[in-house]
């Protein structure tokens, strides 16, 4: 009986309004069905700041990678990287890494196994956002596209975000000496 009264208090607590210092401005509050622009412009700095907090760097600041994928990497790998001891294994996670079907030292023929995974998703969707950003990833991406598939391009920049922020993780790097010491 102790446990379900000590529960039920916790679930009160929970369903409880929140008093804290993250609420959204007066204007965002008034706006219940429709909430404004500046709500959620309030929304998203709150976000940001507490996945800066939580990750230790500020992976939005990379151009193209809004909340929503930094949520998705947080959420499904955290904030400890040392599950990945190098590179190309968070690029295997995020579908760019190479084939494994190798007979003989040549690649057997047929497709890539299709990779289904939450981080990859985030990454490859935050490629497609890439093509309209008038950022140096925006222009890699458009100079790739003008050679090849979209696909193959997706994929490409979506490996060259998974290697940002690695390096802005791992190794506590801003974007722009991440961008100088970018090696694909």
């Amino acid at each position: 009986m102790q446990r379900y009264d000590f529960l039920k208090q916790q679930i009160e607590a929970c369903e409880a309004p929140d008093r804290g210092a993250d609420r959204p401005p007066d204007a965002a509050r008034r706006f219940r069905g429709r909430q404004s622009v500046r709500g959620r412009r309030a929304w998203r700095r709150i976000v940001r700041r507490r996945l800066h907090e939580m990750m230790g760097v500020d992976l939005t600041a990379i151009p193209a990678i809004g909340t929503g994928p930094v949520l998705t990497i947080a959420s499904e790998i955290g904030t400890d990287f040392s599950a990945f001891p190098f590179r190309p294994a968070l690029l295997l996670l995020a579908g760019g890494g190479a084939r494994d079907r190798i007979s003989g030292g040549k690649p057997l023929p047929g497709r890539a196994p299709k990779v289904v995974n939450p981080v990859g998703q985030a990454l490859r969707m935050a490629a497609m956002a890439a093509r309209r950003s008038q950022t140096f990833i925006g222009a890699k991406h458009r100079a790739r596209l003008a050679r090849k598939d979209a696909a193959v391009v997706i994929t490409a920049t979506a490996r060259e975000l998974a290697c940002l922020i690695y390096l802005m993780v791992t190794r506590d790097m801003p974007v722009s000496a991440s961008r100088r010491r970018y090696q694909p």
